[in-house]
């Protein structure tokens, strides 16, 4: 399914293919430019309480920015920001060619008189206006004080899901949402209805930012354009939806997950991000050091026995599961997976959906799964006895068994097992090594920077005296500083010492020990060397790991 998305290379049908489009604009301005009225547009962001942005002197007027395709935008880095007397007024941090002034001239239908300004200045208004698109509020008059306003309710129809009312300012605003979270990379979007307006989120390297706040009269309209793209019921509004969409946006697949739910103040939307090509990822892309993966790839080469990954949500756990199943030989093995949700499709990979609703339960799905021959199975989560008990048998008669639970550190899966009543013995013939896993935000490449941390900063870490790199904040990072992430793990192999310590009923903190002892990479190891060569910081090592763990 496509997003209809606005732009000047779409055309419209009442006019005709952007060429004759472009031809119309030669002999006068086109329509679209024409009906533009700035004086309008300027009291509509006065009536909306939003502050007009300035660019080289001069007041971006959202009517106008999106005269022009977005890819020669980003390609030549020019934007349209106003018109002044008949011209177009066109930012520019590079010099503009004559023949681009006479396309862009031929597009638009108007004279255009480029402004230098900064790079900086112009990627910041790119973002700002395509990234997530605030050239809506144009289309919000239809809502403010149009011919929607005496409306009953959200008038919804077939026509409207496939994307036929591209104008519809609620289409337009899902619309940009979206792609503006694809170009983002964000893993989430959050649509929220506050007392006065719905304020968009997008969560970023694990991390929310507030993107977008909008009059909450277009709140309706936003969560049925929602409903109706992920296939929810757009009448049902008490009771919690879960829905999903698969598009492409920005050259990538994604599946996005939708939830509902029933706040006071209404409807609060959460959309999960699922961007396909991650699926991609090798062990290489993983973060591990080369010591750390090689004993990985060494460990998943196992002919039988049980991996377990153990993180908080959100740690990656699945995107290293499918990375190790990326390694393996899926062509001469029968590899199975049951999952919760299925996130990626894998060739030659079975891929089981969990359905409680129908019965097929991890633990149900495991004990049809191992009638079918299998050689590799991958268990999303291990959550119950049952489940646990029937993934050590299958571990114990010959199949190498993939699968995540929730545990502090490596140690404690362990304990965890035992917890959910699988015996010690049956743990310590089954388990080959178990792995912590948590995500850290990358230094931003582009504003990276030394510095000398201060001393308390530092204390305890072994990094004292040390210069370290930091980002400083630019456009590209949204002044955070980071800009992606990554991995940091702890392997935790079971030997022979580590299973005669733990049948005796050693605790966690003795097997860590021992753990170490026989050379074991920790989590804090791991951050630490990840810090010292600029990859992360010390402030992502100390909200990562509790104080005691890092200055010990």
């Amino acid at each position: 399914m496509s997003l209809p998305h606005e732009t000047a290379e779409q055309g419209d049908p009442a006019n005709g293919p952007p060429s004759a489009q472009a031809e119309k604009g030669a002999q006068g301005a086109p329509a679209a430019v024409a009906e533009h009225d700035p004086a309008a547009t300027e009291e509509l962001i006065s009536q909306l309480g939003l502050e007009p942005d300035m660019v080289g002197g001069h007041a971006v007027d959202p009517g106008v920015v999106h005269l022009l395709p977005e890819g020669l935008v980003r390609e030549h880095l020019a934007i349209p920001v106003c018109m002044k007397a008949g011209v177009l007024v066109l930012a520019t941090c590079c010099d503009t060619d004559l023949a681009l002034l006479d396309q862009i001239e031929l597009m638009t239908g108007h004279r255009v008189e480029p402004v230098q300004v900064s790079e900086k200045e112009i990627r910041r208004t790119i973002e700002r206006y395509f990234t997530v698109d605030r050239s809506f509020a144009e289309g919000l008059s239809d809502v403010t004080g149009g011919e929607n306003s005496d409306a009953a309710g959200p008038v919804v129809s077939l026509n409207e899901r496939l994307g036929a009312r591209r104008a519809a300012p609620a289409v337009r605003l899902v619309d940009s949402i979206l792609r503006g979270a694809a170009r983002r990379g964000a893993s989430d979007i959050h649509i929220e209805p506050l007392a006065n307006e719905l304020l968009v989120r997008y969560r970023i390297d694990g991390v929310l930012h507030d993107m977008m706040r909008v009059p909450n009269n277009i709140q309706e309209e936003v969560v049925s354009r929602v409903k109706l793209i992920s296939a929810l019921d757009i009448t049902e509004h008490r009771a919690p939806q879960d829905g999903r969409i698969s598009i492409r946006m920005e050259s990538s697949d994604f599946d996005m997950r939708v939830s509902t739910l029933l706040t006071v103040e209404g409807e609060k939307i959460a959309i999960r991000l699922l961007n396909k090509s991650s699926a991609s990822l090798g062990l290489r892309q993983l973060g591990m050091p080369d010591e750390q993966r090689d004993l990985f790839a060494k460990l998943i080469t196992r002919p039988y026995g049980m991996i377990l990954l153990a993180g908080p949500t959100g740690s990656g756990k699945t995107t290293t599961l499918y990375a190790a199943l990326r390694e393996v030989d899926c062509k001469h093995l029968n590899v199975t997976t049951i999952e919760d949700p299925v996130e990626y499709s894998f060739d030659l990979v079975n891929q089981i959906q969990v359905n409680p609703a129908v019965g097929l339960t991890f633990a149900g799905s495991l004990r049809t799964v191992l009638r079918q021959d299998p050689d590799i199975i991958m268990v999303g989560e291990i959550r119950d006895t049952e489940t646990a008990r029937l993934a050590v048998q299958a571990a114990m008669t010959g199949h190498l068994v993939f699968s995540t639970l929730h545990a502090n550190d490596s140690p404690s899966v362990m304990d965890r097992l035992k917890d959910l009543g699988v015996p010690p013995f049956l743990i310590v013939s089954t388990l080959v090594a178990a792995i912590t896993q948590r995500l850290v935000r990358r230094v931003c490449p582009e504003c990276a920077e030394t510095y000398q941390p201060p001393e308390e900063l530092v204390a305890g870490t072994g990094l004292e005296g040390i210069e370290l790199k930091h980002g400083r904040g630019c456009d590209m990072c949204m002044d955070t500083g980071y800009r992606g992430r990554m991995g940091m793990f702890e392997i935790f192999p079971v030997t022979e010492a580590v299973r005669e310590t733990f049948v005796q009923g050693a605790s966690s903190d003795a097997l860590r020990t021992l753990g170490r002892e026989t050379g074991m990479i920790t989590m804090r190891d791991s951050a630490i060397e990840a810090v010292r060569n600029g990859h992360t910081t010390i402030e992502e090592l100390r909200r990562i790991l509790p104080a005691e763990d890092i200055e010990s």
